[in-house]
């Protein structure tokens, strides 16, 4: 939709979070909000952050919130459950891997540092 700009004598575009009709540009000008954003008082529409109120995403990825909307990303594949990307942010740590330093690192990782101490004679 689009508002008469006396400034401009043209029509402008309504701003992004309005949903139909709305009386100038800005979000505080909307009649009605678009969906993935609700009206503020103070600052009109307003983005919703999908993430925290409705936890959307399925097991096995995250949400990333933006403007009027969100996506769901792949969690790492050191996690099993994750609240952001990376093996520093795993519920818990996906088969094949543990938790060391507060990072989810492969099981031949985490041996491989506790295997390699001072060679023996028999090494040498």
């Amino acid at each position: 939709q689009s508002f008469k700009d006396d400034s401009k004598l043209l029509c402008s575009a309504c701003h992004k979070s309005c949903s139909g009709h709305c009386s100038g540009g800005g979000p505080k000008a909307c009649t009605v909000c678009a969906k993935g954003y609700v009206m503020n008082t103070e600052h009109g529409c307003m983005d919703t952050d999908e993430c925290i109120i409705n936890k959307p995403c399925p097991k096995g990825k995250f949400c990333v919130n933006n403007e009027g909307s969100y996506r769901c990303v792949n969690c790492d594949k050191a996690c099993d459950g994750c609240d952001a990307d990376g093996p520093d942010n795993c519920f818990k740590c996906a088969e094949g891997y543990s938790l060391k330093n507060k990072f989810c690192v492969a099981d031949k990782a985490a041996s491989d540092d506790e295997e390699s101490g001072p060679l023996t004679n028999d090494e040498l």
